[in-house]
């Protein structure tokens, strides 16, 4: 592997950090999981997530947004372009945890 990385002129890599590569585009092609996991051989998805799905700033990017249009959605913004609450948030348990407390 060294010597094609030579020839080639790029960086000296291992073989096994080809591996990490290949699960971290693999579920960023959305492919599940799982099937990751039995491509890779592994015997748990723990294995796989934890060791070799590594999160792209893109995917930490995306899910900080949709924190922040959750966050959002009971807001609007005032001529100034300054966001103020037109109401509370309500997240998608709210409803349950109210059921929960109101049962005695």
């Amino acid at each position: 592997m060294q010597d094609q990385c030579a020839t080639a002129e790029l960086p000296a890599i291992r073989l096994h950090d080809l591996r990490h590569g290949c699960v971290s585009v693999l579920l960023a092609l959305g492919v599940p999981p799982r099937t990751v996991m039995n491509i890779l051989g592994h015997s748990t998805l723990e294995m796989t997530m934890t060791v070799y799905g590594h999160a792209s700033r893109d995917d930490k990017r995306g899910a900080l947004g949709q924190l922040g249009g959750l966050l959002m959605r009971g807001t609007r913004k005032n001529a100034q372009g300054r966001s103020h609450a037109t109401g509370p948030v309500r997240f998608p348990c709210s409803s349950m945890c109210a059921r929960r407390d109101s049962n005695p």
